[in-house]
């Protein structure tokens, strides 16, 4: 409560973070990442992955190089990689929801860039009718 009356944090973001529909699959995967819940599974995945390596390469002892080799390397999984991924794929769904909600807003920078304005604007004079002078004023 103390952080909520503090001011520190932007109180109305937190609460629409909180109340998004995808939040709750946000916060279980971080429980399940913190309380270990499918690193043990993830762990022997990988003992499967590399048992299977061991074997081919036993048997058929390819190259170094070996394409089947290569894959069974690449399939290994770090399950704080995978979990990283998770959450902030989570987490960007998340906040780009939240973005386009507010995009409207006051306090949200504006669309258009100032080039984009600028380019605009030189594009309504090259367009106007009328002298040169007259072009130079409505540019100014």
């Amino acid at each position: 409560m103390a952080l909520l009356k503090s001011g520190r944090i932007n109180n109305r973001l937190l609460c629409e973070l909180a109340t998004h529909k995808d939040f709750i699959k946000f916060l279980a995967d971080i429980e399940i990442y913190v309380d270990g819940i499918a690193t043990m599974q993830i762990q022997n995945l990988n003992a499967l992955v590399d048992t299977v390596r061991h074997e081919i390469i036993e048997r058929y002892r390819p190259g170094e190089d070996d394409p089947h080799l290569k894959v069974l390397q690449a399939a290994h999984i770090s399950d704080d990689e995978y979990f990283s991924h998770m959450v902030r794929d989570d987490l960007n769904l998340i906040i780009r929801d939240i973005r386009e909600a507010h995009k409207k807003d006051s306090e949200s920078a504006p669309q258009t860039t100032v080039a984009d304005e600028l380019k605009e604007n030189l594009e309504a004079v090259e367009n106007f009718k009328g002298s040169r002078d007259e072009k130079l004023v409505v540019l100014y």
